[in-house]
Formats: structure tokens, C-alpha cells, sequence
């Protein structure tokens, strides 16, 4: 397995692909949220590091990938031998797998039947681990194996399309969105996300970013936001996932943040959506936009 230590991929230039030179101009005021979020008005933008939401970036859901003919059809050729690996080590944490020789080809496409089942459409057909596994709780292994295939998705993407890094910061803060280098919007993740980091009011203006003194966090969401406030990457997210299953620990802490199996599932779910099928929600960022 690779290594997938709680050292975070940090001090990483920005995606090249969201490169942007641009008169850096002051801010001359910013809102506050009572829960500590700080955004510029559109009109007074600092564009110091180019587009945060980088042009073709990919993501995909479990349910792609374990229920769509054309998911099914990637995940073979996303699993690598490392990816494999890495997989591999996933489902043997909760008994299920095969001892599998992720140098072999055989080997990867033995795994990908597991996870998919037979590729295609049908109500009858056997069903794979993908996406939610076998068992109750199977879904945290099962959204840690999706990330895992999105992290990977270099090896299916076609042109302008990019995926996910492992270098990419967890968001909960609105980010103004640039398409072929010009603003297209803000992206809200409390708005985004069908309230699994909390819930606002959007109406006064209606921009897309939540009201002043409107935000409420949940539970899922002031954790979110302490990580994002710690610069939390997602190689440390999956890092922290793989530590829970390895060690059984109830809460393994990611920079002082103590998470859940359910937060832990909840939180690799929302990277996943995070730029499904093209649509960014702006939980996951290139830089840390905070």
C-alpha cells in the first residue's frame, strides 16, 4: 500500500491548470460570519493565486462507479497496482476481498468484478461492493475506495479533464468560481452541499453565498470548518480514514479535530460530489482559499 501517512502534501504550488495573473487590488471590506467566515464582495475581489476551482476538474460519486454502466466500465482501468493496492487494503480492514497480486492484470480485474459486479445494465445482476458495500457500516470503505478511483482518474480522463489531488484543501467558505480565466460566480459549500455542512439564508442579495448572520454550521459542518481553518488536505482526510480502519480508534483526531466513522463517511462523500460530473461544490479547493 502506499503511503498514506497523516503527513500532509502541503506547501504545494497551485494547479498550474488554475494559474492566473491579475492586478492584485484591496478589498475595502469583507463580511463576517458569526461562525467565522470571511469572504470578499464580488466587486472588491482579491485575486491573488488564479481560480480555486480549476477548469475540468472531475469527481464521481460511489453510486457512478458501483451503479453506472459507464462508471462500472472506468474502474478497471483506474485500479493501477497501486490504486489496487491501496483498495485492496480497504476492504481486507473489514474481511472482505481477495488475496490479490496487484501486479497482476488478472488480479485487478478479479477486484474490479468485486467492486462492480458484472458491468452493464439490469435490475437482475449481481451486485458489487460499490456503492455502499455489503454490509451496514460497509459505507465508509466504500466512499474511501470511490475517492481513491477519483484520485486516479488521470488514467480514463479525456481531454481538459483533470482529476482531484491528493494536495487539494477541504472548504467550507464561499470561492469565487473563474471560467477560462474570468469570474462566473460564487460557489457557497453550506449551499452546495443539501445541507450537510448546515444551513442559510440566500435572498438579500441572491448571489449564490450565504446572508450575513444567516449561517448555522452542523455538527458535520463545525468540523468541517476547523479543518478547512487547519488547512486540511484530502491525502490527510484519506490518511485519517485508513488510520480508523487499521486501528479501530473511535475518533482519530486530523489536527486536533476528533471524527467519527460517520463524519469520516460524510465528509468522503462530499469529496467525492465535490466536482461531480464537472460541477463544483466548493468544498475541495487547488489552494487553501481561506
Amino acid at each position: 500500500m502506499r503511503g498514506w501517512s497523516p503527513a500532509t502534501v502541503r506547501g504545494k504550488d497551485p494547479d498550474p491548470r488554475s494559474a492566473l495573473s491579475a492586478e492584485v487590488r484591496t478589498p475595502l471590506h469583507a463580511r463576517a460570519h458569526p461562525c467565522g467566515r470571511v469572504y470578499f464582495g464580488a466587486l472588491n475581489l482579491e485575486i491573488t493565486r488564479g481560480d480555486p476551482l480549476p477548469d475540468g476538474t472531475l469527481s464521481y460519486t460511489q453510486g457512478y462507479y458501483g451503479s453506472s454502466p459507464e462508471g462500472e466500465a472506468r474502474v478497471a482501468s483506474l485500479l493501477d497496482a497501486p490504486v489496487c493496492e491501496d483498495v485492496a487494503s480497504a476492504l481486507g480492514s473489514i474481511g472482505i476481498g481477495l488475496e490479490a497480486d496487484c501486479s497482476d492484470a488478472g488480479s485487478r480485474a478479479a477486484l474490479a468484478y468485486l467492486l462492480t459486479g458484472p458491468v452493464g445494465s439490469g435490475p437482475e445482476r449481481p451486485r458489487g461492493f460499490l456503492p455502499a458495500g455489503f454490509a451496514a457500516g460497509d459505507n465508509l470503505v466504500a466512499q474511501l475506495v470511490t475517492v481513491l478511483l477519483n484520485l486516479n482518474y488521470a488514467a480514463v480522463a479525456g481531454e481538459e479533464e483533470h482529476p482531484l489531488e491528493r494536495g487539494y484543501f477541504l472548504n467550507v467558505d464561499p470561492v469565487l468560481d473563474l471560467v477560462d480565466g474570468a469570474p462566473a460566480g460564487w460557489v457557497d459549500p453550506v449551499l452546495t452541499t443539501g445541507g450537510a455542512l448546515g444551513a442559510c439564508a440566500d435572498a438579500s442579495p441572491l448571489d449564490g453565498v450565504c446572508d450575513d448572520a444567516t449561517l448555522l454550521l452542523s455538527g458535520l459542518g463545525v468540523r468541517a470548518a476547523a479543518l478547512d481553518a487547519a488547512g486540511t488536505t484530502v491525502h490527510e482526510l484519506v490518511a485519517a480514514a485508513f488510520e480508523f480502519l487499521a486501528t479501530g480508534l473511535a475518533s482519530p483526531e486530523v489536527h486536533g479535530v476528533e471524527l467519527a466513522a460517520g463524519d469520516l463517511t460524510a465528509l468522503l462523500g462530499l469529496v467525492n460530489e465535490s466536482y461531480d460530473e464537472g460541477e463544483p461544490t466548493g468544498f475541495v479547493t487547488a489552494f487553501d482559499a481561506d
